[in-house]
């Protein structure tokens, strides 16, 4: 099974959006055809309608089913009150197999930073399931823990702590994240967390630049590609496997 990661798009008309970099992304993902592409936030850049048209337009290109949720972007401008009509609820669960997907809502309006708060903490305990054989991936925008390059403004959730704690006790194996256009891969007791950079914004970070990560679930392992596109090309910057705990 193939999951693809994308987070930060930023879509706009209004000039920070890297139009031709999207339509490029988009058409590498579709080629590797995955079963499901979650998309972890900062769909927009401020928030407004004619973003939200045109991000719902741009995400359209995507053959693959979509999970989305909202990034603190999106939120921005009243953006909230737009988001539901445009992608849905706030949190939402796939499964897809044997691979169970929470996506949550992390963000507070007008807010950089963010939390899940005592009802996603909630959500998120009811969700997740200790099941033999089921993954269980969790979704969310801003991070759970700090994220090398990602500069001085605020990375973590307030309530990380509490978060991460339910995590390790509910057997989440992977943790998908966004927010600070930077990927990084790396294991927490028995959780991988994962966050992916921009993939189409201008802003991107240092040498970063645009990429998605690619998910490949296999029956007790899991390996993860951060791809980017570089100078008009894909390069796979690294790749990383990790048993998976029974």
């Amino acid at each position: 099974m193939k999951i693809v990661h994308v987070s930060d798009t930023h879509i706009t008309p209004y000039g920070r959006f890297r139009e031709k970099c999207f339509n490029e992304m988009v058409k590498k993902i579709n080629e590797i055809e995955p079963d499901l592409v979650i998309h972890s936030g900062d769909i927009t850049e401020d928030g407004l309608l004619d973003e939200y048209e045109l991000a719902r337009e741009k995400l359209k290109q995507i053959e693959a089913e979509l999970v989305i949720i909202p990034g603190n972007h999106d939120v921005r401008n009243v953006g909230y009150k737009l988001y539901p009509d445009f992608f849905g609820k706030k949190h939402t669960v796939k499964k897809i197999k044997n691979v169970k997907i929470v996506a949550l809502d992390t963000t507070v309006p007008d807010i950089e930073g963010g939390r899940l708060g005592r009802t996603g903490q909630d959500y998120l305990r009811k969700s997740v399931e200790n099941l033999p054989g089921l993954i269980n991936v969790v979704a969310i925008h801003h991070h759970l823990i700090p994220v090398p390059d990602a500069g001085r403004s605020r990375n973590l959730i307030d309530d990380a702590g509490d978060v991460l704690k339910l995590v390790s006790e509910n057997y989440v194996d992977l943790v998908l994240m966004g927010h600070r256009h930077v990927p990084y891969i790396t294991r927490l007791e028995n959780t991988i967390m994962l966050n992916a950079g921009t993939l189409s914004s201008v802003k991107t970070r240092g040498y970063h630049g645009h990429s998605f990560n690619l998910i490949n679930f296999y029956d007790k392992s899991v390996e993860i590609e951060v791809i980017k596109l570089l100078e008009g090309k894909f390069t796979v910057e690294c790749v990383k496997k990790y048993k998976l705990t029974d």
